[in-house]
C-alpha cells in the first residue's frame, strides 16, 4: 500500500512546482500514515531543466530505494526526498558534504574570504520570501583568484530557520572539512552551500514560466 501510494505521489510532483523550483506535498496512505514529498531545484536552474531534473530524480530514487519509506537523492541541479516522518525538515539528517582535493596556495587568506562570502550570502538568501530563498555571488580571493558561492534554503523556512540551517551546516562540517580547499559543498534536505574557484551557477535566478501572484 505505502509504495503504491508513493509512486502516485512522486509521479505528479513536477506539477507542484511553485514557479521557483520548490515542490512539496503530502498524501495519506491510511489513517495512521502519510507520505511527505519534497523537491527543490537550485535557484538558478531554468523552469524546464528543473522539471527534467526532478523527473529523473524520481525515476532514480524509485529504482534505487524500492523498499524504503524514507529516501533522498541529490543531483547537481535538484534534490528529491520522500518520508513518512512528520519532521521532513530536520537539517543535518541525510546530509552530504564533499570537498575538492586541491588546496589554496594561501590557505589563511582564502579561508577568510570564503567565510565572509558564505556568511554574506546566508543573510541574502534568508531574506528571500516564501517562494525563493537563494543567493549567489562572487568575490576576489588571494593570488588573483575569483571565488564563487551559492547558498539556498527551502522557501517555506522563515528567515530565522533558514539562517539556522545554513549556519548549522556550515559549522557542522563545512567549515572544517573545506578548510583551505578550492571548492566544497554541503547538501541537506532543507538547505545547501557551495563555493568554487569557477562559476558553476547561472547568472540569474529561476523565474516562473508564467507570472505568479505574490
Amino acid at each position: 500500500m505505502y509504495h503504491e501510494k508513493l509512486k502516485i505521489a512522486l509521479s505528479h510532483i513536477d506539477s507542484l512546482n511553485n514557479g521557483y523550483g520548490f515542490f512539496y506535498d503530502n498524501l495519506d496512505v491510511d489513517k495512521q500514515e502519510t507520505i511527505f514529498t519534497e523537491a527543490l531545484c537550485r535557484g538558478d536552474v531554468e523552469h524546464n531543466l528543473c522539471n527534467i531534473c526532478v523527473n529523473d530524480a524520481f525515476v532514480n530514487l524509485v529504482n534505487l530505494c524500492p523498499n524504503h519509506k524514507n529516501a533522498i537523492i541529490y543531483r547537481e541541479k535538484c534534490m528529491l526526498r520522500y518520508s513518512n516522518e512528520t519532521n521532513l525538515f530536520d537539517a543535518l539528517r541525510l546530509s552530504l558534504f564533499r570537498r575538492n582535493d586541491e588546496s589554496s596556495n594561501d590557505v589563511g587568506r582564502f579561508t577568510l574570504v570564503v567565510h565572509k562570502l558564505i556568511k554574506n550570502l546566508i543573510v541574502s538568501a534568508a531574506a528571500g520570501d516564501s517562494r525563493l530563498k537563494y543567493a549567489s555571488g562572487n568575490t576576489s580571493g588571494p593570488n588573483r583568484t575569483k571565488i564563487y558561492g551559492l547558498v539556498q534554503c527551502v522557501p517555506i523556512l522563515v528567515t530565522r530557520e533558514c539562517i539556522q540551517c545554513l549556519n548549522e551546516a556550515y559549522n557542522y562540517k563545512f567549515n572544517g572539512l573545506c578548510h583551505g580547499r578550492t571548492g566544497c559543498y554541503g547538501l541537506t534536505p532543507v538547505c545547501s552551500l557551495r563555493y568554487e574557484t569557477y562559476q558553476f551557477y547561472n547568472g540569474s535566478t529561476t523565474r516562473p514560466a508564467l507570472d505568479l501572484a505574490p
